[in-house]
């Protein structure tokens, strides 16, 4: 019996091609083994393991971030519908339904709590992870309200004249405390201090 070894590892490109053998290349190699192939999938599933902890990680902190800029741009828009349209405006902290909406007073000054309505497209709610609190240091569920008036001060005070906190927090839902300090002046100004 005559055996044909043009198509083995050794053998001439041109006389593997001639006689149809794939994968036949220019060191004569016919591919990758299973081996091979089982190997590379494992260290790329490994590589995948080792990275997902820190995305995850990154994409909380996006959440905190995102969060915190949004509420210190509502306080700032809140501020500046008061200061155009000569009227009192609120914006409302609710940290049990983890949202915050914006209020338009009927007057200047002085608005009563009936007199106080919602401004379409105002009201904003936060995403998991992130969870809203009041106070310094993140840990009270009480509401806040900070009220604008057309001079640009602020006052922090409920529709029903009490007094509010002037600290807003962005906290970590998942029990790791304060991500985002936010507190407004008396002036109208809005700091946002990163507390991680």
């Amino acid at each position: 019996m005559i055996r044909d070894f043009s198509c083995q590892p050794g053998s001439s490109v041109d006389t593997a091609r001639r006689k149809g053998c794939w994968g036949a290349g220019p060191l004569g190699s016919y591919g990758f083994t299973l081996i091979e192939l089982v190997i590379g999938i494992a260290l790329v599933a490994v590589m995948i393991a080792l990275a997902l902890p820190s995305i995850n990680t990154w994409r909380d902190g996006v959440n905190y971030r995102q969060s915190a800029k949004s509420i210190e741009s509502a306080l700032r828009e809140t501020r500046s519908k008061a200061v155009a349209s000569n009227r009192q405006y609120m914006l409302a902290f609710k940290p049990d339904s983890n949202s915050y909406q914006i209020f338009q007073g009927d007057r200047s000054y002085n608005t009563s709590s009936s007199g106080f309505s919602p401004v379409p497209a105002g009201r904003f709610t936060a995403n998991a992870p992130v969870q809203l609190r009041t106070g310094e240091t993140g840990g009270s569920n009480a509401d806040a309200y900070v009220q604008f008036y057309p001079n640009g001060t602020a006052a922090f005070l409920a529709p029903d004249k009490t007094v509010s906190d002037s600290n807003l927090s962005v906290n970590d839902s998942k029990g790791t405390g304060q991500k985002y300090l936010i507190s407004v002046t008396t002036t109208g100004r809005v700091n946002v201090t990163k507390k991680y």
